[in-house]
């Protein structure tokens, strides 16, 4: 075994178990908490959390024109224009 092949030896829950063991744990940390550890870490989420926002009003928009369109069709069929 050379390099890496020792480590592939391990399967994927091992490697989470690990990870999990050398991390510390985020559950309890209010959003607050959070926001203060990524600021003190130097991590700037805006870019990400405004990329999130634009897909999740993307997908409204979407649905509202799905929706739109299904009224329509379904006046059309009834009759109503």
């Amino acid at each position: 075994m050379t390099g890496n092949d020792g480590l592939r030896r391990f399967d994927a829950s091992v490697w989470d178990r690990f990870f999990e063991f050398i991390t510390p744990s985020d559950e309890g940390l209010s959003r607050g908490e959070v926001q203060e550890e990524l600021r003190r870490a130097g991590i700037d989420v805006s870019r990400a959390v405004a990329k999130v926002n634009e897909v999740l009003e993307f997908q409204e928009a979407r649905r509202a024109l799905v929706t739109a369109g299904s009224r329509h069709e379904s006046a059309e069929l009834h009759g109503y224009q």
